[in-house]
């Protein structure tokens, strides 16, 4: 996104906007997942039924009541959801966003199930589940997509086995408000029973050092126009969060480091931050404490990195 474009945006959502919603945190994909879930009321049929490896799928809409996912298997419940939209097989919202009943995600063998919950209310919240329908049953994973459709399935390893893709809203309302917030692209794959980051998929090649000097030099200009207009400086450099002045540097940084270019983020921090304007090493320390915080942290998968001292 362009630096005018951005400033356009935020400017005008900044108007009233004087205190950052709280920050929510998403959960990574292999976290416990409990739902308690109401039993089907007696008499009650189902407005969808499938039949897959031994196990019922059925999904029920009590009166005044969101809709309930229940699998069974000999008439013992197995699992079960409730959630204002369930998309059983479907993992986002878009109608193509389909993986057949019965089809092996994983590689070993045994029948998978997706399904696709979206909670409702403004800017949350899509949740994609990866089912194990086999002699056991298993919960695999549950991707917490939060503002996203939802997720990507794909065969980047060119192996049979389908990777997932999705965002990381970890940075939502912190740095930018949510319609402007960076939400780097994240992808998991497969591996030793479980989804894990898979960094090697995630490596970006590393931009032109002619593209960052410019960009670099584009921001150092706002900080020199803060500078010169101490009476418009939240205006000019978008700040939603005083700690994070010119949102569309941490976006970038952020782009950088989970694309595997780390490196190049901090050199392009050092000469796009204005020497002459305070609290660089503060923020600096704020936005790797951030990025640690995540539960998708991509300096724990790729080779460590020389970070500046605090």
């Amino acid at each position: 996104m362009k630096s005018s474009l951005w400033l356009a945006v935020l400017a005008a959502l900044l108007i009233g906007c004087s205190t950052p919603p709280q920050q929510t945190h998403q959960q990574p994909p292999d976290a416990p997942f409990k739902q308690s879930v109401p039993a089907i009321p007696r008499g009650l049929q189902p407005t969808e039924t499938h039949h897959v490896n031994g196990y019922t799928l059925a999904l029920y809409w009590p009166e005044n009541r969101q809709p309930i996912l229940e699998i069974t298997r000999s008439g013992q419940r197995v699992f079960a959801l409730q959630e204002n939209n369930i998309f059983p097989g479907q993992f986002n919202s878009h109608p193509d966003g389909k993986l057949p009943l019965g089809a092996n995600l994983t590689g070993n063998g045994n029948i998978n199930l997706v399904i696709h919950t979206y909670s409702g209310g403004a800017n949350c919240c899509n949740d994609v589940h990866v089912l194990e329908l086999g002699d056991n049953f298993r919960h695999i994973a549950r991707f917490d997509a939060r503002n996203a459709e939802g997720v990507s399935f794909e065969d980047l390893d060119k192996n049979g086995i389908l990777t997932v893709s999705m965002t990381d809203w970890h940075y939502v309302n912190v740095i930018a408000p949510m319609i402007a917030s960076p939400a780097p692209t994240i992808i998991f794959r497969f591996k030793d029973g479980r989804y894990q980051l898979a960094s090697d998929l995630m490596k970006q090649p590393a931009p032109a050092k002619e593209e960052l000097k410019k960009f670099a030099q584009e921001i150092r200009q706002l900080f020199e126009q803060a500078q010169r207009e101490p009476g418009k400086a939240d205006e000019i450099l978008t700040r939603w969060n005083p700690d994070y002045p010119v949102p569309q540097l941490w976006s970038k940084m952020l782009d950088l480091i989970y694309g595997g270019n780390e490196t190049e983020a901090l050199k392009l921090f050092d000469e796009a931050w204005l020497e002459t304007y305070p609290g660089k090493e503060k923020a600096l320390r704020k936005f790797n404490a951030l990025v640690d915080s995540s539960p998708f942290n991509p300096r724990l998968r790729f080779n460590p990195l020389s970070k500046p001292k605090p």
